[in-house]
């Protein structure tokens, strides 16, 4: 059973007017409204509910979302959290497929225990609250997570980002990464279709970057050559990957380059020598050919690591 009270000049509801409707799938309460009493009398099967403007700080205790698929707060500006720290997490919302909570201006905080919610595919959280201080974000293991609109490239203070276990295409707002100046770890997992997501010039202070799993990956963004802080490298299990970019030779603080299983990897960039600073490269199951005779002007390598490249011809005299 559906029940649509947006155009009602109602705002003032009691749970017992919704207490003798147990089958009630689907409810959209006017915006601004508000709800009194016990949520545990209300239906036990919402699979849709939308209530913008609520004026509680947190999902109302007692309300059953155990079925709820779709959930819509937005513009809830007193909403702080879904729910209290006694509550627990988003096993509460196990089938949950969209999530709406634009204009919550109070949302501070997005708890890690997001990576719990499974089914989650759509995800709106546009001009939420003080996120403009938030620095770490991971979103893992959503395997079935279609959309971010996240305004997340407004994040300006955001130090840590991890992405993963996406199975569709992500879409960022506007602006997306633009400003985000303080970024300096950054997890790309499992994100099939990757494309050309970031611009790089933009990480100033980027020191960590993983790319893995994104399986239709071909090249890597030639502003990769503008990371000037990066030190740590790791580029796996991309086996679309066919090529890395010259100007990698520009990014001259890394230590440690690891390319693992990129299986379509078949050469380096000739500016590989450029990297002054790099300690240790490893390079697994990659189809290369050949190394170029100028690693040995690698002076600082204290470490290299070859294993099954069963490609790889020779090694050049000046390492051997």
């Amino acid at each position: 059973m559906a029940l649509n009270l947006a155009g009602s000049r109602k705002r003032k509801f009691e749970t017992e007017d919704f207490a003798n409707i147990p089958n009630l799938h689907f409810l959209v309460l006017p915006d601004d409204c508000n709800v009194y009493g016990g949520f545990r009398c209300m239906s036990k099967k919402f699979r849709w509910l939308q209530w913008r403007s609520m004026s509680f700080d947190h999902l109302p205790e007692g309300l059953n979302t155990s079925h709820l698929m779709t959930l819509d707060f937005s513009k809830s500006t007193k909403l702080a959290y879904l729910w209290t720290e006694s509550e627990g997490n988003w096993e509460i919302c196990p089938n949950l497929l969209q999530l709406y909570l634009n204009g919550c201006t109070s949302i501070n905080y997005i708890p890690d225990s997001i990576g719990n919610a499974m089914q989650l595919q759509c995800l709106e959280l546009q001009k939420i609250g003080a996120l403009s201080n938030l620095n770490q974000l991971y979103i893992n293991h959503c395997p079935f997570l279609m959309k971010i609109l996240l305004s997340i490239g407004l994040l300006s203070s955001l130090e840590n980002l991890s992405i993963g276990g996406t199975s569709n295409y992500l879409k960022f707002s506007n602006g997306f990464g633009e400003v985000w100046t303080m970024l300096s770890y950054l997890s790309l997992y499992n994100c099939k279709r990757f494309g050309s997501l970031f611009n790089y010039r933009t990480f100033q202070n980027l020191m960590f970057l993983k790319i893995s799993h994104c399986k239709t990956l071909i090249d890597i963004l030639e502003s990769i050559g503008f990371l000037k802080c990066l030190w740590n490298l790791k580029i796996s299990l991309n086996r679309s990957l066919q090529n890395l970019p010259n100007s990698i030779g520009d990014v001259n603080m890394v230590q440690i380059l690891n390319l693992w299983r990129c299986n379509s990897l078949k050469r380096l960039p000739k500016t590989l020598d450029k990297i002054k600073s790099l300690i240790e490269l490893f390079i697994e199951e990659c189809p290369i050919k050949k190394l170029s005779r100028a690693i040995s002007q690698l002076t600082q390598l204290r470490r290299l690591k070859l294993k099954t490249c069963k490609n790889l011809q020779k090694l050049p005299t000046s390492i051997t």
